[in-house]
């Protein structure tokens, strides 16, 4: 059974599919597979009744729904596969009764409330001019946290003021502002060869052994300064991306320049931020 579920991985990684959803579909088939192997169960004949089944065992150990509705969905691709491989009659997760997810507005930064958060690296501290300088870009442009820390010195433009963002092989070009273009310059020129190692490549930034940031780390450092600015709302790097995309309406931005900036290949994704706009006048 390992071996189909490694010949799906690779099947997504053919789609280009990112690397997390990636992960998480593994992670979730490994699992589902484990349940019904204990029971001495073959993944290959389940119906119906078995994925509801899986679905109440999910909801009896308090899984949320929406990790049951992602669990599901994995579920389904892998199944999708699995029938136009001919390995399976039926795709069993097909009108399966699950709970609805609650569709949750974005947790949006007030103006003040981000400029707190960028005060909050200590200004003549290597570390703190490294993470002024992030913060800085993830919020100026919008980019996903897996973008910030995968960029390289090269897709910095110095002259054009620009940096260059690749998600999944697709690339964009964003614009920065003066005040931020002006920090990015002075940690390249000056700050990233202090925490430069003989071994280290072309990431743009580096942690104390020159080396590329994990997501993890940028998280830890994201909870030390919303602790310093005193902000109660829930803050993960994707607050700073849908904080930047709201602003950047309320400013005027064009939606399908938005759209672009973002890097969203379906407008829909990009009019919830005109939706909240409407239905928070006072954001």
């Amino acid at each position: 059974m390992r071996v189909i579920i490694d010949e799906f991985i690779s099947h997504l990684e053919s789609k280009h599919a990112a690397k997390n959803t990636i992960a998480s579909y593994e992670r979730d088939i490994v699992r589902f597979e484990d349940y019904f192997e204990s029971k001495n169960r073959q993944v290959y004949s389940l119906k119906k009744e078995d994925m509801q089944e899986y679905i109440d065992y999910l909801k009896s150990q308090n899984k949320s729904t929406a990790t049951i509705s992602r669990t599901s969905a994995s579920i389904k691709a892998f199944f999708k596969y699995l029938v136009s491989r001919n390995l399976a009659e039926e795709n069993i997760v097909v009108d399966v009764e699950m709970n609805k997810v609650e569709k949750k507005d974005p947790v949006i930064l007030t103006k003040a409330e981000i400029e707190a958060l960028l005060n909050q690296p200590i200004p003549n501290d290597l570390k703190g001019k490294r993470d002024e300088t992030m913060l800085n870009v993830l919020y100026s442009t919008g980019m996903r946290v897996t973008e910030l820390i995968s960029l390289k010195v090269s897709d910095v433009n110095i002259t054009t003021g620009t940096v260059r963002v690749v998600k999944n092989k697709t690339a964009r070009i964003i614009k920065l502002n003066n005040s931020t273009m002006k920090i990015l310059t002075n940690y390249i020129d000056n700050l990233r060869p202090l925490l430069s190692k003989p071994e280290t490549d072309d990431t743009l930034f580096l942690n104390a052994n020159g080396k590329k940031l994990t997501r993890q780390g940028f998280w830890k450092i994201l909870k030390q300064y919303k602790e310093g600015a005193h902000i109660d709302k829930e803050l993960t790097p994707h607050t700073l991306r849908h904080s930047f995309a709201v602003h950047q309406l309320q400013d005027g931005m064009d939606i399908k320049k938005l759209q672009e900036v973002l890097g969203h290949t379906d407008i829909a994704t990009t009019m919830m931020y005109n939706n909240y706009i409407d239905e928070h006048r006072q954001v």
